[in-house]
């Protein structure tokens, strides 16, 4: 079954599918309608749609929220959302979860290195073109976008390839993008990475690594 909920001004109306029995037995439609709403109102002011995650899921982390704030339920806690519009990256970051760590698929960054990267190359050579913009999206804290830089950074030197090369990373986390900014990273972060890439690219500090 289909609930639908709209916000308080009417600007979206989002629907959650409720269909799954075991869904249906942990969160009820008055609660769900409720959660829609916070969620309208998440997007309106953020731009960010949450909707195609699990109810069970969206209620657990939204009720997090509503502790933290000493909100009684859901309808307070909207309330509260309406007059401290700050507490709304609080929302987003129990919706999103920052796991990472750098070349975290090996497999796929062998794939980039020796098959993509060439490729793109030659493709840029043909073209005459002397310039290559790489997006990370969904950065967290920068482990994707500085990997990247370093295979481009090897292939680069190996090729002696003068081609200008820009990164950019975003994430809706805006913490996380500070954290990625500072490239500071504990031991968890780099354990995969080859010892020669580790000394070329890295340095020590204490028990971090940047």
């Amino acid at each position: 079954m289909l609930s639908e909920a709209k916000s308080a001004s009417g600007g979206f109306n989002v629907k959650l599918q409720t269909g799954n029995p075991d869904l249906g037995n942990r969160i009820n439609e008055s609660k769900l309608k409720k959660i829609i709403n916070i969620l309208n109102l998440l997007k309106e002011q953020r731009g960010f749609d949450f909707t195609g995650y699990r109810p069970s899921m969206l209620e657990r982390r939204v009720q997090k929220r509503v502790y933290s704030t000493n909100c009684g339920n859901f309808d307070d806690y909207l309330e509260y959302l309406d007059h401290h519009p700050g507490e709304l990256d609080n929302l987003i970051d129990v919706f999103t979860i920052n796991v990472s760590r750098f070349f975290r698929n090996s497999l796929s960054y062998e794939y980039i290195s020796k098959i993509i990267i060439p490729e793109l190359f030659l493709a840029k050579a043909k073209e005459n073109d002397n310039s290559l913009r790489i997006w990370s999206a969904g950065c967290s804290f920068g482990e994707e976008p500085y990997s990247m830089a370093i295979i481009f950074n090897e292939f680069l030197r190996k090729e002696e390839s003068s081609i200008k090369l820009n990164i950019f990373a975003t994430d809706i986390d805006r913490k996380a993008l500070k954290r990625a900014s500072e490239g500071c990273y504990g031991f968890n972060s780099i354990e995969k990475i080859k010892f020669g890439i580790f000394k070329k690219f890295f340095t020590t500090e204490g028990d971090q690594f940047k």
